[in-house]
């Protein structure tokens, strides 16, 4: 970038210098070029920009799978499997104690939190919809249904200021099913998608 601005402030000094300062055509030749280089200018920051853009994404995107892919996550997302499980199969989550009631929340904040920032920097467009969908989607789908059919969302945002709990991760949900055409999942897939994670 700085070479451009190098370069133009040469050629325009060559330009006065050759036709003389006193040449009305001087002046709009030089109007001229600096319209020119302004726009080129533009155009190259332009490109930095959406480079600097497009590192930054590549960069969040490979945190967000370290963090996904982590032992610690997959250990939460297996206790997280299991205990949701339970819910699937008949046990009612309105009669959960308060001790495991808080045990449960942390863990689904510390997965679904995942999907809670892949929401916003999607909506927000710093992820493509392509991108989620080839890598998260399984999860996404898995883990929202998995969390609604057990009754959770709905305990949770029952709660006092709970109605947003989990937004971004519906929105999501909801984007995905659209766009590609995701069915449910029925009770045996869920069911499988938990084994599969534990």
């Amino acid at each position: 970038m700085k070479k451009i601005i190098y370069y133009f402030f040469i050629v325009t000094f060559v330009v006065l210098l050759i036709a003389g300062i006193s040449d009305k055509k001087l002046i709009y030749d030089t109007t001229y070029i600096v319209a020119i280089a302004t726009f080129l200018l533009a155009l190259v920051g332009y490109q930095q920009l959406s480079k600097i853009h497009d590192t930054n994404s590549l960069q969040l995107l490979f945190h967000l799978e370290e963090e996904w892919v982590s032992q610690a996550m997959r250990d939460k997302r297996k206790i997280l499997s299991q205990e949701l499980l339970k819910y699937l199969n008949g046990k009612n989550i309105e009669t959960i104690e308060d001790q495991e009631w808080h045990k449960m929340q942390n863990i689904v904040e510390d997965v679904i939190d995942c999907f809670e920032k892949i929401g916003y920097v999607t909506k927000e467009g710093t992820f493509s919809l392509n991108t989620v969908y080839q890598m998260y989607s399984d999860y996404v789908q898995g883990y929202w249904e998995l969390c609604l059919k057990s009754g959770y969302i709905q305990k949770i945002r029952n709660m006092p200021n709970g109605k947003d709990y989990y937004d971004q991760t519906e929105w999501l949900y909801k984007i995905l099913k659209r766009k590609y055409d995701i069915k449910e999942l029925n009770g045996e897939e869920l069911k499988e998608f938990c084994l599969a994670e534990l």
